[in-house]
């Protein structure tokens, strides 16, 4: 069984956050874990500067999204097909598959450009190429994917 889990990456100082156990970033950030949370904590925890929150299904699936003045500024699916497959189940409209592989290298150099600029006026320092290969990789523990964005834009040290 794989890990379930919601996580929020953020500046800040907390000490402590209910259920909440920090992880590593870098000075002025916080990476917390927490037990999966319903979008309006997770919302709540996100803030209104920038920020990463992340939910992640049995490891299978991992959505992570960028946050800035408490809008969602971008959003991207590791592990789609188990995303898209979900979804089918839950007789929810899903892409198919074969689309999704076919447009992923579009879609990941389109959205890279958005986590760039996200970065940048977080005063972070990302590039297109570096995010785009971190979205297109395919990774087998999907929450891996969130540790290779955090990592693209500087937030934790690959």
């Amino acid at each position: 069984m794989g890990k379930w889990a919601s996580y929020v990456v953020r500046r800040g100082d907390d000490e402590e956050l209910d259920d909440g156990y920090r992880l590593d970033a870098v000075e002025g950030w916080q990476w917390w874990e927490f037990p999966v949370l319903d979008e309006e904590p997770l919302v709540q925890l996100v803030g209104t500067g920038a920020a990463v929150s992340a939910t992640v299904a049995d490891s299978d699936m991992c959505v992570v999204t960028g946050w800035d003045g408490g809008q969602e500024q971008w959003e991207w699916v590791f592990g789609e097909v188990a995303y898209a497959e979900a979804a089918a189940a839950e007789g929810l409209p899903a892409p198919d598959p074969e689309e999704l592989a076919e447009t992923l290298p579009e879609r990941a150099a389109a959205l890279a450009i958005a986590v760039v600029e996200w970065a940048k006026a977080a005063g972070l320092s990302a590039d297109i190429p570096t995010v785009t290969a971190v979205l297109e990789t395919d990774h087998d523990i999907a929450e891996d994917g969130l540790q290779a964005v955090l990592g693209a834009v500087g937030i934790v040290d690959n």
